[in-house]
């Protein structure tokens, strides 16, 4: 490595480089490759007076290890929480399968006047059964006497139910829950509101890094940056901490979170979300910047404008808002997203740390602030910077 880039970087102004495995590495990541690689990134960038961060994953949300997390330990797997709603006539024969691999919540609520009668709802989970839902026609080449077996496959949850009468209609939601299995780059993700996941996480990539890059080198390095690791709506940690936090079954108020159930549907819409977040804080965000303050480095982050309070673990906050954009017209999702840097300066003011991260859209450009946190200014430029045999990415960021 000749060290242009590094070079050019400061004399251009850069106060650092961050070093992330992004989509294309060619170098395994996290072997002994790549750590030599990092080093020899590390001396450059030293060279020339610029900070060095690490990205701490391949490519992201961080939790993963590159996905030896879920892929050693399938339990850490994430889960996923959806419901279905479906009116009936009295009487009715009902067979419907639910939106999920594993029921959580099943219950018939009586309509009276067009509105569901929630206080006099009924519990039908005893009603839940199992089904095959795939028939499959195989054709075996060595079978004795056949040439044809049928068979099926892919059992799932599914509410078999008549209907009673008496009453006008019959709402019926059914809640359930599933093991995520095409999330993006892993194909499954972590679920972070479990405890010993991020202890693996933490293990796998963060005590590799000071292992093999040696206590002396290490300590030289600015911090990590770690990168829209967040929670899924749902985790088996989480029923256990929400009834010592809030003093009632979660599961029994799940159709809270979808539909109006009457006067507590608030509270249980409130109680979810702050248990969830809480749980998240507990289980990774708390572990990680624990392990920096330990190791004496820095922790960055970046995070959706809706999940700010973690920013307090955070020595450099960071925000994306480009993520959030569910029910907004197209033309301000574009406006905001092309001004980051604002959303972080608002973001800035709710935090006592004295710099922050705003991720510049696209691959590259910059976005400049009219006021950012406290009157600073803010040029916040992406770069990326390819390396012709590992094809290593780099982000820069300016000193503010």
């Amino acid at each position: 490595m000749d060290g242009w880039p590094t070079r050019n970087m400061a004399a251009g102004g850069v106060g650092g480089i961050q070093v992330a495995a992004r989509t294309g590495l060619e170098t395994p990541y996290l072997s002994e490759r790549w750590f030599e690689l990092v080093g020899l990134i590390q001396d450059a960038a030293e060279q020339h007076g610029l900070a060095v961060w690490l990205a701490d994953e391949f490519p992201y949300p961080s939790g993963a290890s590159g996905g030896e997390v879920v892929l050693r330990h399938p339990e850490y797997r994430a889960w996923q929480m959806e419901a279905t709603c479906v009116r009936v006539a009295p009487g009715a024969e009902v067979e419907v399968q639910l939106p999920g691999t594993v029921a959580l919540r099943a219950c018939g609520v009586p309509v009276g006047g067009g509105v569901a009668r929630w206080p006099e709802a009924i519990s039908l989970e005893a009603h839940v059964g199992w089904l095959q839902h795939e028939q499959l026609l195989f054709e075996p080449s060595q079978v004795y006497l056949t040439t044809r077996r049928y068979m099926s496959n892919a059992p799932r949850p599914t509410l078999s139910w008549r209907a009673p009468g008496g009453v006008e209609a019959w709402e019926i939601w059914l809640v359930a829950a599933a093991e995520i299995t095409d999330y993006k780059f892993f194909g499954s993700y972590v679920d972070l509101c479990n405890a010993d996941a991020c202890t693996l996480f933490l293990e796998t990539t963060y005590e590799r890094y000071f292992a093999r890059l040696g206590p002396d080198r290490f300590s030289r390095l600015a911090g990590f940056f770690l990168d829209e690791a967040h929670p899924q709506n749902w985790s088996w940690r989480l029923p256990a901490f929400f009834r010592q936090r809030c003093g009632y079954d979660l599961v029994e108020a799940l159709p809270a979170l979808w539909t109006d159930v009457g006067p507590r549907t608030t509270r249980v819409r409130y109680d979810y979300r702050q248990s969830l977040t809480e749980l998240f804080d507990e289980s990774f965000m708390r572990p990680v910047a624990g392990w920096c303050q330990r190791r004496g480095l820095q922790l960055s982050l970046e995070v959706p404008s809706t999940r700010n309070v973690v920013q307090r673990h955070a020595d450099v906050p960071g925000i994306d808002p480009g993520h959030d954009k569910v029910g907004v017209a197209l033309d301000d999702v574009l406006g905001f997203a092309r001004c980051p840097d604002r959303a972080s300066a608002g973001a800035g003011r709710a935090v006592p740390q004295r710099r922050l991260v705003a991720h510049a859209p696209g691959h590259e450009g910059d976005a400049r602030s009219r006021g950012g946190p406290r009157g600073e200014r803010v040029r916040v430029p992406r770069l990326l910077l390819h390396h012709r045999r590992a094809q290593e990415v780099g982000r820069a960021t300016l000193r503010i």
